[in-house]
Parts: C-alpha cells; structure tokens; sequence
C-alpha cells in the first residue's frame, strides 16, 4: 500500500494564503453546529448531547406567508434552553417574530415573512448535556394565482420554492424570459424542451422569491400552483459530528459534509451559516454546476496507467470518482423521458446511447425544496438531482445524488457506479460526500476510483480532498 501526502494543486504562495486563512477560521469554538434543512410543516425531534452544541433547521420561507413554531424539552427544561431566529439577512429576528416561552414551551410567532429566503431556527443549551426536544412547524403559505403577460410588460409574482408555473396561450414564435430572485434571467428558447414543458405539464421553480416573467409577443396567462403543505414529515435531527468546532451541513444522500474553512460560533454569535447581517443578497445564477461539465470517469483499463500513479493530481477533473455514464440534464429528462411514479413523486424514464457504453436507461428525480417534483427551471436553488443508470454492459449499476446548495454556494456528488464489461474487466467509482464550492476553490470529500482487469491486473485508489488544494491518494 502507498500513500502520499501533499499533492497540491495551487502554488506554495497561494497555499500559504489558504492555510493561513484556514488556520483563523479555525480559532477555538464554543461549540459544534449543524444546519438540517427542513421544508415547512415538518416535525423535527432532537437531542442536544454536548452542552453548547447548535441545533439549525434551515427553513426557506417566502413574502407573505405566515410562520408559527414551537419548540418544546423534555420536561421542567425549558429553562436550559436557547431559541433564536434569524431572517434570511443574518439578523437576529426574535423580537419581531415575538419568541417566547409560554407553558413549558418556546413559541416563534405568528410571524408573518417579510423578506423571501432561508430563515434559520438556533436550538442550543449552555446548561446540560443531553436535552432531547421536538419541533413543530406550521406554515400559512400563499395559494397559487394567475397573471396576465402582456408582450413588453414584466409580470411578477411571489413563490414558493416547489411551486409549479405553467404558460397558457402563448404565441408559438414568441420567446419567454424568467427572471430569477436576485436578478438573473434565462430566456427559454423557442423549441427548448423547457419552453415545451412550461407550456405543457409545467415546470418547478428550484428556489422561493419573487419571479418576473415576460413575452416578447402577443399575450398569455401564467399560472403557479403552490407547493402541497398536506404532508407533514418526522424528521430526527442527526447526530452532530465528533468534532467541537465543526459547521456542517446534512444532506440525505451523503450525511454530515463539514466545512474545512468554517468553524462553529460562540453561544452569543449568528451562526457561520448565514450571510453577514446587511450584506445584500447575491444574485442567483442559472448557470449548471461545474461537476455537469467535468469529465466522467473512463470506462476502459487503459486508464490504468494514468490513474494508477501516486503523484497524479486525480480528482473530478480527471474523472476520478465521477458517474460511469455521463450525468443526465434537465433537458435531457424532459426530451426523452417519459414520467412515471417513484418513491411518492414523479421521474424521468428514457434511454439513451452513450458512447463506448451502448444504450443505458436512466431514471432521473428532481428533488425541490424536500419534495420530488416535475423538473425545475434551473439547478440553482435548493435542488436535489437523484439518478440510477443501468445497461450498456455485462453489468452496469450507478446510483448518485448531487445536491445544488445555493445557501453554501457549493454542490456535493454522493454514490456509486458499477460497471463490467467484456472481458470481466470491472471498474467501480464512488463519491461521498465530494463537496465542490462552485466559486473555483478546492473541493473536499472523499472520491474512489478501481480497476480489476485480467490482462491489466487491479488497483483501488482513495482521495480525501482537505479543502485547501492538498489530497490524501491511498492506492492498494
């Protein structure tokens, strides 16, 4: 077995700028945090452990609706416990959202959202170690409406993130312009398979805000429907990382995904995981993530020589830990796929020749906002994309997740491929938890790569990224 340290991607200089910041944000904390995202109307159950420990529930909320919480202890605990709410700005909210204790139990509101984003719910204690509690959820949220577009006037609207928006009446040559919360537009080409569904079964809007859509022609009514509030999820929140300093957060295919460069806050601080107090908002971006555009993983042993060599960067970029087959699109889904139920929500079905790989069927699920949903607009928001691929081999099994996180600007690949060929040539690939910042700083996480060949012989071989451009490669 070989294993190297230090192979570094960016320069000495730049590495020692890294480290450096690396090592402030490192400074001692109070206490471990983890943010879970919950959608509203969710349960949550919890057990602080260590005193100081922060509990976050991540609840993304738009203008207009109206929020209520409780949060209740164990019992005769409700002194040892500390609730905030924060606005999507960073700023302590509890006054305005009437936090309070009352019978036993803490209450947040009724809060009527003034400002669409991810609120956040701080549980901690200062006082014991081990206070279970249970959190209750309730959201008046806005019914779906209907808008007139007129050709050269901008419509707006208020929406939920999950809602659907359908497009009736439109000109066939006219073109249809969404704007984004933040500002980013996209114009949906005549002929788009987006344009095609929008008009059709509808599309799902991948963040909450408020949209503006236009024609360049003739008139239309846009039409959202609201997101279903009627099922209500028991959710446990997991247990935070053995590591007092660290700022996670949880994502249901890959688990606790830290962040190398943050560490968890003092009791009396905001949380790391909101923007500072006043900052604006950035502007949301339609662009796809940068894992869509890298290079898959070969599927030939005649990677072997490239990937079996210790001081070889590696990486996504290289293909190391990437899916077998390529990963599927939002137009792809909706050119090829026909809809069909799975796991309480719809997917995309189709196959498709894939080069070297013959044909794969794939089967595709958008996840928004928590709730499997048609395909969303764009990949920008609080967007889950779910897929299996099976075919084009002897064998060929890969199941992936990856997670668009606009709150943390990254986006984290998590599963595995399985492919064996002709030959009985067998090639596995895994990630988990690969955290890829989408601002071009170095990932983190581990990804795999391995290769049992009968005429090239076998290898494994293990990357953990750090964060700061260094890799730790294990082969075997």
């Amino acid at each position: 077995m070989l294993r190297t340290r230090s192979i570094m991607i960016r320069s000495a200089i730049t590495l020692i700028g890294v480290v450096g910041l690396a090592l402030l944000a490192a400074a001692p904390a109070f206490a471990a945090e983890g943010v879970l995202p919950v959608r509203a109307g969710d349960r949550v159950e919890g057990n602080i452990r260590r005193c100081g420990d922060r509990h976050v529930l991540a609840v993304e909320l738009v203008r207009g609706e109206k929020l209520r919480v409780k949060v209740r202890p164990a019992t005769d605990f409700v002194q040892d416990l500390t609730v905030r709410f924060y606005d999507p700005t960073g700023l302590l909210a509890n006054d305005p959202a009437n936090v309070r204790v009352n019978s036993g139990t803490t209450v947040v509101g009724p809060y009527r959202i003034t400002d669409s984003g991810t609120h956040l719910l701080s549980i901690t204690t200062t006082t014991r170690h081990g206070l279970p509690y249970e959190v209750f959820t309730k959201v008046k949220g806005r019914r779906g409406r209907s808008v007139r577009l007129k050709a050269g006037r901008d419509g707006r609207v208020v929406a939920a993130a999950g809602s659907v928006l359908r497009i009736r009446g439109l000109d066939d040559e006219a073109r249809v312009t969404l704007r984004f919360p933040g500002g980013a537009a996209e114009i949906l080409k005549t002929g788009s398979a987006c344009l095609e569904a929008l008009t059709g079964s509808g599309l799902t809007l991948p963040e909450g805000g408020t949209y503006g859509v236009s024609v360049s022609a003739g008139r239309a009514k846009l039409r959202i429907r609201a997101p279903g509030r009627t099922a209500v999820r028991t959710l446990v929140f997991p247990e935070l990382p053995d590591d007092q300093g660290s700022v996670s957060a949880w994502y249901d295919d890959a688990g606790w995904v830290a962040d190398p460069f943050a560490s968890a806050p003092a009791d009396h601080e905001p949380p790391v995981s909101v923007p500072v107090p006043g900052a604006p908002r950035p502007p949301s971006s339609t662009e796809v993530a940068t894992l869509l555009e890298a290079p898959n993983s070969p599927f030939t042993p005649s990677a072997r020589a490239v990937f079996g060599v210790a001081t070889n960067p590696g990486g996504h970029q290289a293909g190391i830990g990437m899916p077998i087959a390529p990963i599927p699109t939002i137009d792809e889904a909706l050119t090829f796929g026909t809809v069909e139920a799975f796991n309480s929500g719809p997917s995309y079905v189709y196959d498709v020749d894939r080069p070297g790989l013959g044909s794969v069927r794939y089967r595709v699920q958008f996840v928004v906002g928590g709730r499997a949903a048609l395909a969303p607009v764009a990949l920008n928001g609080n967007v889950t994309l779910r897929w299996r691929a099976e075919g084009g081999g002897t064998f060929h099994e890969e199941t992936w997740a990856l997670s668009f996180d606009a709150a943390r600007d990254l986006e984290v690949l998590d599963g595995s491929a399985t492919f064996i060929g002709r030959g009985f040539t067998t090639i596995r690939s895994s990630a988990s938890g690969f955290a890829l910042p989408v601002d071009g700083s170095a990932p983190y996480g581990t990804i795999s790569w391995a290769i049992d060949s009968p005429t090239d012989g076998a290898f494994v071989r293990s990357e953990v990224h750090d964060g700061t451009g260094a890799v730790d490669v294990e082969l075997r």
